[in-house]
């Protein structure tokens, strides 16, 4: 196991996260494959992260990328962007057909939602320690919170709007049906 584990992490070792089939394509058994991932992740040398798919590095915000294409948002991004002083569980968006809800991610609860393909924009790559985790930026955040009817605290939406660029949310609220435009201009008051 040791040489296998030798050539797996020499191939792997730039990846932050990886898959099942990833290591598969190094070992060529697939049985044997999710025995070794399962032996790694017991002795903590390698993280579970969602079924097959594992990382190198002890970090439930990197679940993200099992969910790809997916970027964290909501009351998560209040947090990154320093909206509110609260911690927030990371809230992974995504067009994936998947299971929402929350999961139990290396100790920690993530929330999975989906969301239509044609709602998957506003996104940016900002760093989180040694690497980079999308995140939808404050007006895509602000259509997000209105999308999935989950607005915070009247204190907290006032210090998100102050923030927002107005010609940006305003070209962004076009890629939605007129009836939801009316709902979030009124909701942001443009």
């Amino acid at each position: 196991m040791g040489k296998i584990k030798k050539e797996v992490k020499k191939i792997l070792k730039e990846s932050s996260v990886f898959t099942n089939k990833d290591v598969d394509m190094i070992i060529r058994n697939e049985s044997y494959t999710n025995l070794f991932l399962h032996n790694l992740a017991k002795r903590e040398e390698a993280y579970r992260l969602t079924r097959g798919c594992y990382s190198w590095i002890e970090d439930p915000f990197l679940s993200v990328f099992c969910f790809r294409p997916a970027y964290l948002g909501l009351e998560f991004t209040l947090s990154f962007y320093e909206i509110w002083d609260q911690e927030a569980n990371p809230v992974i968006i995504t067009p994936k057909k998947v299971r929402g809800g929350t999961r139990k991610v290396l100790g920690t609860n993530i929330v999975v939602h989906r969301i239509k393909q044609e709602y998957f924009f506003g996104i940016n790559f900002l760093k989180h320690d040694e690497f980079y985790l999308p995140i939808s930026d404050i007006e895509k955040t602000v259509l997000d919170f209105i999308y999935f009817n989950a607005l915070p605290a009247e204190d907290v939406w006032n210090n998100l709007l102050d923030r927002v660029n107005e010609k940006k949310i305003s070209s962004y609220i076009k890629n939605y049906p007129k009836k939801q435009q009316v709902e979030m201009r009124n909701k942001i008051e443009i």
